[in-house]
């Protein structure tokens, strides 16, 4: 019973927090995706049962209003190591990660209800129209090991499946797959190589 209280006692930060936000509209949306109650118990259940990657979206949506009272947090309830998320212009509610691990979440911006899985990166890449990382719509989901770079849109309700390296923009509703790798040139053997 002692440790339950304990428990209540670290999470007083994250609490702070999330009250005092004028708008906790999103992370009540973040709660709801992961089947929680927008209360402080489903917030706790949430930082202390269902794993870091909900901590990580807590942090980076409290970091800029709050950066001492998050940097407290995470000392309590530390964030997942090797799951990066920094937006410049803010995420939709209802943002989902599975896993999470060696995933990077560098964009723009991002819609509502983004759902991603682990080893994914989303970041910086070739600049288009003044812009180096891409911008997501609502209800995208991005699978394993996925590759999304570059000043890119992709659209309301678009997949990005397993393993997809995305460099152009994807339209709305759409399914893409597959690396987009392709052939620039043969090596020339060097004949004093033994392999």
């Amino acid at each position: 019973m002692l440790l339950c209280y304990l428990n209540l006692i670290r999470s007083i930060p994250a609490f702070l927090m999330y009250f005092r936000m004028s708008d906790n509209g999103l992370i009540n949306e973040d709660l709801k995706k992961i089947n929680q109650p927008s209360t402080y118990l489903g917030l706790h259940r949430a930082l202390y049962y269902k794993g870091n990657c909900f901590r990580n979206i807590f942090y980076a949506r409290t970091v800029k209003d709050y950066p001492l009272l998050t940097k407290i947090s995470k000392l309590l309830f530390p964030p997942m190591f090797g799951l990066g998320i920094d937006v410049v212009n803010g995420i939709g509610g209802g943002m989902r990660i599975y896993h999470g691990y060696s995933t990077i979440v560098f964009a723009k911006s991002i819609g509502k209800n983004f759902s991603i899985y682990q080893n994914v990166t989303l970041g910086r890449g070739k600049e288009i129209n003044g812009n180096d990382i891409p911008i997501i719509g609502d209800d995208v989901t991005v699978y394993t090991g996925a590759v999304v770079i570059g000043g890119i849109h992709i659209g309301d309700r678009a997949q990005i499946g397993a393993g997809a390296v995305v460099v152009k923009d994807v339209p709305a509703d759409t399914v893409v797959v597959g690396g987009s790798a392709r052939f620039l040139k043969r090596k020339k053997r060097n004949k004093s190589s033994i392999y």
